[in-house]
């Protein structure tokens, strides 16, 4: 059987699963939800995110971009030009 960690399809028959659970007593229903909300305690979701790597501003692919337009040399002189 695939884990969260492998991220495949998981074969299970949810509808299977539901009747099971709802077949049986009050007690068993308590006991399945406490390990049910275990089960997600271990497996949540950050644990499996994909650490975000921080890259300086300037290591950014749109520095730069308009590093050749001679029309925005002084950029903020461009930007309040365009304002008016």
């Amino acid at each position: 059987m695939d884990t969260p960690q492998e991220g495949g399809p998981l074969p299970l028959d949810t509808q299977r699963l539901f009747q099971d659970l709802t077949g049986l007593p009050n007690q068993g229903l308590h006991e399945a939800a406490d390990y049910i909300a275990g089960l997600k305690e271990k497996y949540r979701e950050d644990d499996f995110a994909v650490p975000a790597t921080k890259k300086a501003l300037s290591e950014e692919a749109f520095v730069g971009i308009w590093r050749d337009r001679t029309d925005m040399a002084d950029s903020a002189a461009w930007v309040r030009h365009r304002r008016k």
